[in-house]
């Protein structure tokens, strides 16, 4: 069985944190409909216990919650996870609020009200990209430190030249 037929018969598991129970139920049946694994979260505290718990595929995340902060959520999410892709799902327009989302970390940004095709086509691609990363073998949060191509090494972290194990002084070009 080829690696494409086996992940589509797995379906994808996705973390809804979403405060309004209207809207709740309304994501998850359109997101089950399509396919999807769907476990919904009405608070943060709720969105902590299940991502504690459980191992989602993608994060559909609301700003506005009772006690705590969506950004609050996106903080803690990209600390133990730098490759789960989470989708902001906000009434905010502000332009200051979707780039403050970006700069903690989302991968996208999506206003209410929306299209549910808008939204099953955001959540598509950010999972093709998840996938594409775990299939290009990369350790979801392994940073690479050193690079070795013999007799070559160079510490990435340290900005350092290595031939045969010995240092070799480089110069910054300016």
């Amino acid at each position: 069985m080829r690696q494409e037929e086996m992940t589509a018969s797995i379906p994808s598991s996705l973390l809804v944190v979403e405060d309004n129970a209207q809207l709740g139920k309304y994501l998850r049946n359109t997101l089950e409909n399509a396919g999807y694994l769907v476990t919904l979260a009405a608070s943060g505290e709720s969105a902590f216990s299940h991502l504690k718990r459980e191992s989602f595929d993608l994060v559909l995340l609301d700003l506005m919650l009772d006690e705590i902060h969506g950004l609050d959520i996106l903080r803690v999410i990209r600390r133990q996870d730098r490759f789960l892709p989470v989708i902001i799902v906000s009434t905010s327009v502000d332009i200051a609020t979707k780039v403050d989302g970006f700069e903690h970390g989302c991968d996208d940004y999506l206003t209410k009200p929306f299209y549910s095709e808008e939204l099953l086509c955001r959540v598509k691609r950010q999972l093709a990209l998840r996938a594409e990363h775990a299939a290009s073998g990369k350790a979801d949060n392994a940073i690479l430190d050193t690079m070795s191509l013999p007799p070559f090494q160079l510490d990435l972290r340290n900005s350092k030249l290595y031939v045969h194990g010995k240092p070799v002084e480089i110069r910054r070009k300016l």
